[in-house]
């Protein structure tokens, strides 16, 4: 990162590294006062996050067409209800799903 701009989804700096086909990751964009750590990650207010989950980890698939909802809890606030349905077909790399 230089010049507090980095690639989310550059996989040779370590973001990737630990996410297995069992765990998902955060990539912390804004966090004032550092309360999104490794060991104890607390989402909190004015904090921004990208959720990342790697697919081509171990056997993890998310088959064409499937619900998948969620729903991430901070500290203070409202929680972030997160909720798409997989594209018919995967045609890149990487996919906003939301």
């Amino acid at each position: 990162a230089t010049g507090g701009n980095f690639d989310i989804f550059d996989t040779t700096d370590g973001k990737w590294a630990n996410i297995t086909s069992q765990d998902f990751g955060l990539v912390v964009l804004q966090d004032a006062d550092s309360s999104v750590e490794s060991a104890t990650p607390t989402i909190n207010e004015n904090d921004k996050v990208v959720l990342t989950v790697n697919l081509s980890a171990d056997s993890m698939t998310l088959p064409t067409r499937t619900t998948v909802s969620g729903r991430l809890q901070p500290e203070i606030g409202a929680p972030a209800v997160i909720a798409f349905v997989t594209p018919s077909a995967y045609t890149k790399t990487v996919t906003e799903l939301q």
